[in-house]
């Protein structure tokens, strides 16, 4: 299983690289190359890598938007709920994808680094966290893909974090960071407070709604990174464990503390550090 599934049009190949190249810096394995093992066919390949992978994003281009190929996988993609756009040119998307808000990496360079990119890090960390198994990335290997273990995975995913606050930026940035990640936790536990609530009132679990509180905490960890390293590997380990419940019973975390209790506490604590206007 690879983390991201990258769409795009052959025309734009060369635009490809260097975005991927700058995605598995960060620890994500990533498939781009078109390139087919032995003994599959192309079709074959893409459904199932397109399946399997973590997070689609899709470079929205002067060609991609002609390709029927690209809007298939683009709509794929939206169905999975892992779809994450990207615009690469100045251009209108096809219908059925115009409200979806999409990074904009039209003027990105790897050279430097740029609000664009910073956001689309950010986007595809709340989808998937980075797995650091950067050995295949660029094509399916030849192969069966090893299995590994989630909770692994989890810290792993962690030790990629490496955005810390800048302490020469100006004041106000600094605050909307604070800000941000103050929110972000807040949401996550008050909503997860509320689920428990019900479930201890007799309410059946829904797991549909396990996935909605994965996925807040997976926010919550992208907003709180540059804050607290420390933090937001709670924060990653809480939206692991919502994704499949059975793993707040791991062993592994039985000295972690995770209650609602504390991460209410940490909001205020992290509203006490907010630097002053």
């Amino acid at each position: 299983m690879v983390d991201i599934f990258i769409s795009y049009a052959k025309e734009d190949l060369g635009r490809v690289r260097p975005l991927a190249t700058a995605l598995a810096e960060h620890g994500w394995s990533i498939w781009w190359d078109r390139n087919i093992p032995a003994g599959k066919t192309w079709r074959e390949v893409i459904e199932e890598v397109l399946e399997s992978a973590r997070s689609v994003i899709v470079l929205w281009s002067k060609s991609s938007v002609k390709s029927r190929w690209v809007q298939e996988e683009a709509e794929r993609g939206f169905e999975r709920k892992r779809l994450i756009p990207v615009f690469i040119d100045d251009i209108i998307l096809p219908l059925g994808f115009r409200s979806i808000q999409a990074v904009d990496l039209s003027n990105w360079t790897p050279e430097q680094s740029s609000p664009g990119f910073e956001k689309l890090i950010v986007d595809i960390s709340a989808i998937c966290p980075p797995s650091g198994d950067v050995e295949e990335v660029g094509r399916i290997g030849e192969k069966e893909p090893v299995g590994k273990k989630e909770l692994d995975d989890i810290r792993r995913g962690v030790g990629f974090f490496k955005e810390f606050v800048d302490q020469d930026q100006p004041p106000i940035n600094k605050r909307r960071k604070y800000l941000n990640a103050m929110r972000a936790i807040h949401e996550a536990a008050t909503i997860t407070n509320s689920y428990l609530n019900d479930i201890r009132e007799g309410k059946e679990a829904n797991q549909k709604k396990e996935q909605s509180l994965s996925m807040l905490w997976f926010e919550a960890t992208a907003a709180i990174q540059p804050i607290n390293l420390d933090l937001a590997d709670k924060c990653l380990i809480k939206g692991q464990c919502w994704s499949d419940p059975r793993l707040f019973n791991s062993k592994e975390y039985e000295s972690v503390s995770l209650s609602i209790d504390y991460m209410f506490s940490e909001t205020r604590r992290i509203l006490h550090e907010m630097p002053k206007e």
